[in-house]
């Protein structure tokens, strides 16, 4: 019996992370100009998720001198779709940093040549209540062209981890 139970749970975990196709951020580059290989863009766009079911987006657009990067604000309604008792200032922040993270990786990687892969990056946040976290991971696949224009998908998991003790 414990054997069916655990293949069960086995089962509904692979089900439930493969049912998950929508990234959290879409990163969109496009006519960069001669500054596209070093990703410098004049117009940074970024809308939060609206309901936290839509992507938040991040447009970088034009020929310029600005980096293409999430700003430090919040992530909108990211956290509705998450874990209580979060500490959300944390939680944006250690988001933020991650995703400008992989935008970072994903152009060292392209300038080196390989434009399309993935980075994960886990995060471990307290939560309100003292000793326990919660884990976040942050995950990115993009596919460049030549001149490192395309698109950066953003995928953020959780794992709550309020059951330990």
């Amino acid at each position: 019996m414990k054997k069916i139970f655990l293949l069960a749970a086995v089962f509904c975990m692979a089900l439930t992370l493969s049912a998950r196709e929508q990234p959290n951020v879409i990163v969109h580059k496009s006519n960069g100009g001669y500054l596209a290989w070093l990703n410098l863009y004049n117009d940074i766009d970024y809308t939060p998720s609206p309901d936290g079911i839509e992507p938040a987006r991040l447009n970088c657009t034009g020929s310029g001198w600005s980096f293409c990067r999430v700003p430090h604000i919040s992530m909108g309604s990211f956290q509705s779709s998450f874990t209580p008792n979060q500490n959300w200032t944390a939680v944006n922040k250690a988001c933020v940093s991650a995703i400008n993270e992989i935008i970072e990786f994903s152009e060292a990687r392209s300038r080196a040549g390989n434009n399309q892969g993935s980075k994960s990056i886990t995060l471990s946040v307290p939560t309100q209540n003292r000793g326990i976290n919660t884990t976040y991971v942050v995950k990115g696949e993009w596919r460049y062209n030549q001149y490192g224009e395309g698109d950066l998908y953003i995928f953020i998991s959780v794992f709550d981890d309020s059951h330990r003790y």
